[in-house]
């Protein structure tokens, strides 16, 4: 546990031990006021603040389980008296613990959350939170089993959103569903997964979502982008596009980013020119009328499953789209990304990858875009092998040519540092979703970088 002192910096107060000696304590953690609620595979401790020092005040066990699985207590959330837990029960769970599930589809795994309320030093259960009929009278859509109901919880000033489903405290003290967001309804007996959210953006009153495994109608994994905006009474769905050329596979929606008044949607196993999974980018423009295709931006490369358009970044002048699995000068998955700029009309393209890139760098992974500035991830690139460090890098045009211009690697090995990556026109962060906990478990990290005359300065991770 950490504390900011009077002058904002933080240091290290006082370190939590499992009470059970689990070697898997710490999974998960959440803080409020003078309670800390973290969780194992089997279990939620819960600590309270007393002197000065954090002191063991209860385990909330598997709530009568007959056979928990693994991920119970995986996600939960904690607002003042509040503690939501999820739980993945099957059917036969539920009933043991004396509650009847509205299910459509016997086969399917039944999410639920529960809800315990704190009273003194004591929390107990008091609810169990699911997306079945409730007392707005909504009711479920043909088809809907609400797989991973309960894997996203997030609660604050009394709203807690599960997965997709807003929940509010109505005048009974009762925590009740009062909003879906509209997402895809499946067509298919059972659900098909459409990957809904598998790439996101927002700006302004937009957001687009990305669901690069939903059939545009016969074709299966076309791929679709949906479009929602912010209304007075909350997100709406305004919405869909996809391909104008769609075909069974190509993931359209597999990395999304608004700019402006454009959109560039990358699909990263389109064929084109005979060659398999090459990748593109489409490029959409909104006017008063809503969204329209403008353009599909082909790389202008020769080999094959390069797959452009895994990664997207636009800006005024530049659209980027990254081919982690290209193979430059025969190394395979170095990684490249084509970069598209425009002149009146007239788009002109180059393929870049960097000198010191080596076999399965996938240069490429991420990338953003800034005025003239394109910041690419390799997440794999390095020397220390077999779990190489990873390195973003900086490329800009350079009379004419693009060259690297900065580079940021890991001092850490086997972080995947550069999988992800976003620059606010000062500031670059980079994601290392394989960063270790106390060497040992891999919990994932970002850094946050600024560019001063010297290079590039980290400011925390």
């Amino acid at each position: 546990v950490y504390g900011a002192d009077a002058g904002g910096d933080w240091e290290f107060q006082e370190q939590i031990m499992s009470p059970d000696g689990s070697d898997q304590f710490g999974q998960n953690v959440r803080i409020a006021g003078d309670w800390i609620a973290t969780g194992d595979q089997e279990s939620i401790e819960l600590f309270h603040r007393e002197g000065g020092s954090w002191v063991p005040s209860q385990s909330i066990e598997a709530a009568g389980l007959t056979s928990p699985e693994p991920e119970d207590a995986s996600s939960f959330a904690l607002s003042g008296t509040d503690l939501f837990i999820e739980k993945p029960h099957d059917e036969e769970d539920l009933v043991n613990i004396g509650y009847t599930p509205f299910r459509e589809y016997a086969e399917f795994p039944y999410g639920v959350v529960e809800h315990y309320r704190r009273t003194g030093g004591t929390w107990s259960l008091v609810d169990i939170l699911d997306p079945a009929e409730d007392e707005i009278g909504a009711t479920r859509f043909a088809g809907d089993s609400d797989l991973g109901f309960a894997n996203f919880i997030s609660v604050s000033a009394g709203r807690c959103l599960i997965k997709q489903r807003v929940f509010e405290k109505n005048t009974m003290d009762r925590w009740v569903q009062t909003q879906t967001l509209p997402i895809p309804t499946p067509n298919e007996n059972p659900p098909v997964m459409g990957h809904f959210g598998w790439a996101v953006d927002v700006e302004g009153s937009t957001a687009v979502v990305g669901a690069p495994g939903e059939s545009n109608g016969s074709l299966e994994s076309a791929g679709v982008v949906h479009l929602f905006a912010k209304t007075a009474t909350g997100w709406v769905k305004t919405g869909v596009l996809t391909a104008p050329n769609p075909e069974a596979g190509d993931r359209f929606g597999s990395a999304v980013k608004l700019h402006g008044d454009h959109l560039i949607v990358g699909a990263p196993k389109v064929d084109r020119g005979g060659r398999v999974n090459l990748g593109s980018g489409y490029l959409f423009r909104q006017t008063a009328q809503g969204w329209s295709f403008d353009v599909e931006l082909v790389p202008p490369a020769t080999g094959e499953r390069e797959q452009f358009g895994t990664s997207v970044g636009i800006s005024d002048s530049i659209v980027a789209l990254g081919g982690c699995f290209a193979d430059p000068d025969g190394k395979a998955g170095a990684g490249a990304v084509a970069l598209f700029s425009k002149d009146g009309a007239v788009w002109s393209a180059d393929v870049f990858s960097p000198p010191d890139a080596g076999a399965g760098d996938q240069f490429g992974r991420s990338v953003d875009v800034t005025g003239n500035r394109v910041f690419v991830g390799a997440p794999f690139h390095g020397e220390l092998l077999p779990r190489p460090e990873g390195a973003a890098y900086g490329i800009e045009l350079d009379s004419g040519v693009w060259q690297v211009a900065s580079k940021i690697s890991s001092p850490v090995s086997g972080t995947r540092f550069g999988w992800a990556l976003a620059h606010d026109g000062v500031r670059l962060a980079v994601g290392s979703p394989a960063s270790l906990s106390q060497g040992i478990w891999p919990v994932g990290g970002g850094e946050i970088f600024r560019q001063e005359p010297s290079g590039w300065v980290s400011e925390g991770k």
